[in-house]
């Protein structure tokens, strides 16, 4: 009976293991796995071991090696609410020593954009020496500026979610309109926002946004109501999901940065009132931002680490579930003695 009951154990242990490993299919690797155990028990003495060796080697060099040296992207989870979060600093050092948030854009005489937000506040982004070198008598894609890198370095490409691809274009960008921070080429004070900071939007994770980081362009706020309509299903492409378990279904979300600085998670399938709700500065709504904010951020993928648990936990339970229905096998059938 004890060595049943330790048999179960393991058999459980092995289950439970590959749902943290693979996930809902976790239970069928579980059943094959077990199904090999049972097999390589009942074969003979002789081939016994190296059907044991075989399934450990095997499961070494598919799975946990492949996992230990594959390369992850989920990393960059939490540094993409960094990235927003350096951004919203710098928002506030501009907002401190001009009195108010940055335009989306200065244009030139004839109402044409010329350079954006992006590029405005680089100076508080310690990034003087670019800004010293972008030229403000041509637009932002002429002959010198168009020359000109991303800021890197410590901020490790701020203007992009390191979750995706690192190119020219940015993750991160305003929601432009009337009643929202970026008026198009006006500046808004902090007391304009009348619904108050901690309620209101400033900036929005839209990954593929193909608007190169100093293009005086971001989002309108009738394109990004228009794409988040959870009946059709559109929203913004999210490359964030929150972890809710191996048996619910995950949610997929986005970081927006609000007036106040601080960097939250909201569900991609946010309705559309709250989200104009929390894109203007003056509509009134009575929205609890606590309702829509998400914890527990990670890529579409499991982390690393746990899946290295999960299979080092795995591998063990495997190993002494072999050793011990081979100890089993070779005991004598109980009320009989070997003869002498």
């Amino acid at each position: 009976m004890r060595f049943t009951l330790q048999t179960l154990m393991l058999s459980v242990l092995v289950v439970a293991s590959s749902l943290g490993a693979f996930g809902p299919w976790g239970l069928v690797v579980a059943v094959i796995l077990l199904a090999m155990v049972v097999y390589i028990r009942n074969s003979a003495p002789m081939w016994r071991a190296a059907g044991m060796s075989l399934l450990v080697l095997l499961y070494g060099s598919l799975v946990l090696l492949p996992a230990l040296s594959k390369h992850r992207t989920g990393q960059g989870g939490p540094r993409c609410p960094n990235n927003l979060k350096f951004l919203g600093i710098s928002l506030w050092n501009y907002k401190d020593q001009h009195g108010c948030f940055p335009p989306a854009y200065i244009a030139d005489a004839n109402g044409k954009p010329m350079h954006s937000w992006r590029v405005l506040i680089l100076p508080h982004l310690e990034e003087n020496t670019l800004y010293d070198q972008y030229n403000f008598n041509e637009p932002w894609n002429g002959s010198n500026n168009s020359k000109l890198k991303k800021p890197t370095g410590f901020m490790h490409d701020v203007y992009n979610c390191p979750s995706t691809d690192t190119t020219d274009d940015t993750n991160y960008v305003a929601v432009v309109g009337p009643r929202t921070v970026w008026q198009n080429g006006d500046s808004v004070k902090l007391d304009d926002i009348k619904d108050g900071p901690e309620n209101t939007i400033l900036l929005i994770e839209f990954p593929g946004s193909d608007i190169h980081w100093m293009e005086p362009r971001d989002l309108s706020i009738q394109d990004v109501l228009q794409r988040f309509d959870p009946k059709s299903g559109l929203s913004l492409s999210p490359v964030h999901v929150r972890d809710n378990g191996y048996f619910l279904r995950d949610t997929p979300m986005i970081h927006v940065l609000f007036a106040d600085g601080s960097v939250h998670a909201i569900p991609a399938d946010i309705s559309r009132e709250d989200l104009e709700g929390l894109l203007t500065i003056d509509g009134g709504e009575e929205i609890d931002v606590s309702r829509l904010r998400l914890s527990g951020l990670r890529k579409k993928e499991v982390p690393q680490w746990k899946k290295v648990s999960a299979y080092t936990v795995l591998l063990f339970s495997i190993v002494v579930l072999l050793f011990a229905t081979r100890k089993k096998a070779e005991e004598p059938p109980f009320g009989k003695s070997e003869s002498v």
